[in-house]
């Protein structure tokens, strides 16, 4: 065998995961994501696009989008999209085509409507549970070997803490919060001295939305945030937290409207009032992995301060200090 052909057959085994790859970093270039973390897996499927020959042109080359990518191990490398998105592009006959509307099956324009039975707050949370559950619509919208992800905490939790939609890891196990960010919103969690089973968790989608590629994800839209807003506002209902953290834009989008999710910088770090609970909007640990620097670290850490003071919780010098720049 010439290399050439082994190197065309390299090429053809690997075309299909680049693509998928290459697709999901343009989106996340596009969406303003600067830096995100890959796993092994991904890192050696880069790494190996970067030994194909015959690389796109210089030309092309520098109208792709240009990403630092951290693999979150002990010895964090980090390689640039442009040589990535390159050898993928490269290796890659066509470019996986981006789900359109007609994809899936369409969200009800008409959200569920049902009545909460009486009864104590775990009966009334164990119904809304099988009726989350048995919801048609959920399960239609399930990716493959998913689950629902209705929340999970005690019923008579002082904090809910709402994120906007499961991930994959979420999706599999049927709970919130199991990936890396969830792995730092527990970090977060216990530096506020709190542990995360006193707290209640739960996304304001309760299915993790469907993508034309098993690699990408992508944030829940308002059709869908819309159509699950019922469950949460019954979660909200029977549990009657006294501070509801709102994770992010899709979450403020979810429980404020649209208008004010595209004013996410001028609201994080402020309360609002939904149902008339007090909800603080602050970013998704997703972000802060995104963007791991100490000013968006002590900016997260406020907000957080800001919901202790507020549950009379008590607060040491150590934890005020969180995140300050070094004297």
């Amino acid at each position: 065998m010439t290399r050439r052909s082994s190197c065309s057959r390299q090429v053809i085994g690997m075309s299909s995961n680049l693509n998928a790859v290459y697709e999901e970093l343009r989106r996340l270039q596009q969406s303003g994501v600067d830096r995100i973390y890959i796993t092994e897996q991904t890192s050696n499927l880069l790494q190996s696009a970067k030994s194909v020959p015959n690389p796109l042109p210089e030309a092309l080359t520098t109208k792709l989008p240009v990403i630092e990518l951290s693999q979150q191990t002990d010895s964090a490398e980090r390689v640039t999209l442009a040589a990535a998105a390159a050898a993928a592009a490269a290796t890659t006959p066509r470019r996986v085509r981006q789900p359109t509307p007609a994809s899936f099956k369409p969200i009800p324009s008409e959200a569920p409507v049902f009545q909460l039975p009486d009864g104590s707050a775990v009966s009334r949370l164990q119904w809304l549970h099988e009726t989350v559950h048995s919801c048609n619509t959920c399960q239609e919208h399930l990716t493959d070997n998913g689950q629902i992800v209705f929340g999970e905490g005690p019923v008579d939790a002082d904090i809910l803490i709402c994120g906007d939609a499961p991930g994959p890891d979420e999706a599999r196990t049927g709970r919130p919060f199991m990936d890396k960010s969830g792995e730092l919103l527990t970090k977060i969690i216990h530096a506020m001295g709190l542990k995360r089973e006193s707290i209640y968790l739960t996304s304001a989608l309760k299915w993790r939305p469907e993508h034309a590629t098993p690699y990408a994800s992508r944030p829940p839209n308002s059709d869908e945030l819309n159509f699950c807003l019922p469950y949460l506002r019954a979660q909200l209902e029977i549990i009657q937290p006294k501070v509801v953290i709102a994770l992010g834009r899709a979450v403020v989008s979810a429980l404020f409207g649209a208008e004010d999710a595209k004013q996410f910088g001028a609201l994080r770090g402020s309360w609002k009032t939904f149902e008339g609970f007090p909800v603080m909007v602050t970013f998704n640990p997703s972000y802060l992995l995104q963007n791991d620097t100490l000013k968006t670290k002590r900016l997260a850490w406020e907000d957080l301060l800001q919901v202790m003071q507020r549950l009379d919780l008590p607060i040491n010098p150590k934890q005020r200090a969180f995140f300050l720049p070094k004297k």
